[in-house]
This record gives structure tokens, sequence and C-alpha cells, in this order.
């Protein structure tokens, strides 16, 4: 998963930007470097997932009854329905140009970054404090604590970037910009807005990062004979 990937590759990345800024590897690398390697890896995989989450939520979007060829339910009632699945939407997307499938890549890459800045490196810098400042054992209890923190801290950071991203990707062709879908969520719901549907983003993110991290680490250790991350 793109979750995993981002755990798996995130030691070397890390570990290669504390070489750029002569720092120190592993776990006692700096913050800078672990949140770069953040950056880096969320810019790369949210331009990569962009065409795929746009599609998505145009296909939710168009969802409801249809009659006569029209929606009589759902938010786009008493339109034609355009879109019936993936290929359909990919399809009525690269009607204007293909570069139309990387509309609202912006705000996705920010949202990308953030999850990963909120949860790779805060998982591997809670398990780095747990070991050093406790002389807790590197261990499945650890990766399942870290792993909540990490869920809790990302869903958290994330949360006003996804509210973001989903409006500017549903209005479309000629809809508001990064910032100004931030402006209308802000005078629309004022600044708790952008925490709209914490409790749903946790349910998603919080459980797969309890276990994720802790299924890669075993992963390592078990199957590919590595070290936990550290």
């Amino acid at each position: 998963t793109v979750v995993g990937t981002r755990i798996g590759a995130y030691p070397a990345v890390r570990d290669a930007m504390s070489f750029i800024a002569k720092g120190k590897g592993g776990g006692d690398a700096g913050l800078g470097s672990k949140f770069s390697a953040g950056v880096v890896l969320g810019a790369l995989s949210g331009l990569l997932a962009s065409p795929f989450d746009l599609v998505r939520i145009r296909v939710q979007a168009e969802a409801g009854l249809v009659s006569n060829g029209l929606l009589t339910t759902g938010l786009r009632a008493g339109h034609p329905c355009r879109i019936t699945g993936s290929v359909s939407g990919f399809r009525l997307l690269l009607q204007d140009g293909v570069l139309s499938i990387f509309r609202g890549s912006g705000v996705n890459v920010v949202r990308s970054i953030c999850m990963t800045v909120g949860t790779v490196p805060v998982y591997e810098h809670t398990k780095h404090l747990a070991k050093t400042q406790t002389g807790l054992a590197d261990g499945p209890v650890l990766h399942f604590g870290a792993g909540l923190v990490a869920g809790i801290v990302g869903t958290s950071v994330t949360a006003p970037a996804d509210m973001i991203r989903t409006r500017v990707m549903q209005e479309g062709k000629g809809g508001a910009s990064m910032f100004g879908a931030a402006l209308a969520v802000a005078r629309e719901t004022g600044p708790l807005g952008f925490f709209r549907g914490w409790l749903p983003a946790y349910m998603r993110v919080g459980p797969l990062f309890l276990l994720m991290p802790a299924l890669v680490e075993q992963v390592r250790r078990r199957l590919f004979g590595l070290d936990y991350i550290v």
C-alpha cells in the first residue's frame, strides 16, 4: 500500500536528508531531516495519487438513483448522469486535456505532505523518544503505541487540508482555488469547520496506523532479516 511504501522508504530518505545536512543517521537524525523526509515522500505520493483521488471524488459526487438518464437523488439530482465508474470518470476529465486529471493536485500534495509528516516521522520519533527516555524495548507494544500516536497526530494535521481538497475537487473546472476554498470554509463554518469530520477520518486512519507500522516492522524483521525501523 501507499502507507506501507512510505514507511518502508522512510529510513533511507531520512538518512539521505541527514547525510546532506551532515547529521547523524537512524533515530539520532535531526528533526529537520525526519520531517524533510516526510515532505519528500508525501509530495511524491500525493502527486502520483492525485488523478485517482480526483476520479474517486467525482464518482462519489455522481452517486444517486437514475431515471430516464437524470439523477433523481444525490448531490447532482436533476442533472444528467455523466459518470458510471472509474473509466468513464477518466474519460470525462480527459475531455478538458491531459493536465485536467491533475486538477487539485496542489492541495492533494499538501494533504499528502501533512499526512506523511504527521504520521511517519511522528511514529519513528515517538519510538526513539520512548526508547531513549524510558528504556522501553523496541517491540510490538512500542510499535502499537507509536502507531496510536501517529494516527491521532496525522488525522489532526491533515483535517484542514482534507476539507479544502474535497471542496476544490468537487467543484470541477473553473471552481475555487485552494486559497478560495480555505476562505469559504472559514467564512461558512469558522476555524472549527476545518476539523469537521475528524472522528470519521480517524476511524479510517487510526486503525491503519495502529496496525500497518507494526506489520511493516515484523515483515522487516522476520521476512527480510532487517532491524526494526530506527
